[in-house]
């Protein structure tokens, strides 16, 4: 009885193989059949010359609406940095240092000048150089460069430090700095008396805008805020005098002054 049904199950398993195989041979032959219609395909549509002339059409128009697109965004940008460039212009384009950087502030603050909002935000928080780095406009418009200039009697007795110049080792004459040659009356130095003894007290006159900063910590002053940016022709009276720092392993000459 054992042995019937064991020959049972391996006619079974025998028959169920043979499907299997036949299954197998079926899906060949439908994979074949389909890969030799695509390869009749791709043979008439070669030797087609109408069919090939659409393709190479197709491709060109496809890049070229890549080449547009690629254009229409350049031109954009371009536009935008125009248009920016141009707020810039027209904002710098007259007026004092200080009415010059309130409109830039107001550019900033509707984020009109994305592109250039951090650079223009890091010289109106807390400029790197001594002295002010906005475009100038010209020195013969109103209100600049002139004593009439509205600054003048706005700033009156206000104080604050403002960087005179670069000197040599030691501290007996001026080298050449972003401030030389930026001041009327400022005295010269002499060998054997500091610079506090030549320029305390004295009152020099500005020749070019100048920052007027806070009061910081010696031999840093570059580093304190901005209080305001004086005019040319701005006259100011030394009340202290800071030579601690260096700039290029060079005393830099800092001054308390107050706005006469």
């Amino acid at each position: 009885m054992t042995l019937d049904v064991d020959r049972e199950r391996l006619r079974i398993e025998e028959a169920r193989f043979a499907l299997e195989e036949r299954r197998t041979q079926v899906e060949l032959r439908e994979r074949e059949t389909e890969l030799d219609k695509k390869k009749t395909w791709f043979k008439e549509f070669v030797s087609n010359p109408v069919a090939v002339t659409l393709s190479g059409a197709i491709v060109a128009l496809a890049g070229n609406a890549l080449v547009v697109s690629i254009s229409h965004k350049n031109a954009l940008e371009l536009e935008r940095r125009k248009s920016q460039s141009e707020l810039i212009r027209s904002a710098t384009a007259s007026g004092s240092m200080n009415e010059i950087a309130g409109r830039m502030r107001t550019l900033l603050d509707f984020k009109l000048i994305p592109d250039y909002h951090d650079a223009i935000k890091a010289v109106l928080n807390n400029p790197a150089n001594p002295d002010p780095v906005f475009p100038q406009a010209s020195p013969t418009q109103e209100g600049i460069g002139t004593k009439s200039s509205t600054d003048t009697g706005r700033f009156t007795g206000t104080a604050g430090w403002m960087y005179l110049g670069k000197t040599d080792k030691n501290k007996t004459t001026w080298v050449e700095s972003s401030a030389f040659g930026q001041f009327d009356r400022l005295p010269d130095l002499q060998v054997g008396k500091a610079p506090s003894e030549l320029l305390k007290g004295k009152t020099i006159v500005t020749k070019g805008y100048k920052y007027l900063r806070g009061a910081g910590e010696p031999g840093r002053r570059v580093q304190s805020p901005v209080k305001v940016v004086l005019n040319p022709a701005s006259s100011v009276k030394i009340r202290a005098i800071d030579d601690t720092g260096e700039d290029g392993g060079l005393p830099v000459v800092w001054a308390e002054v107050e706005v006469q």
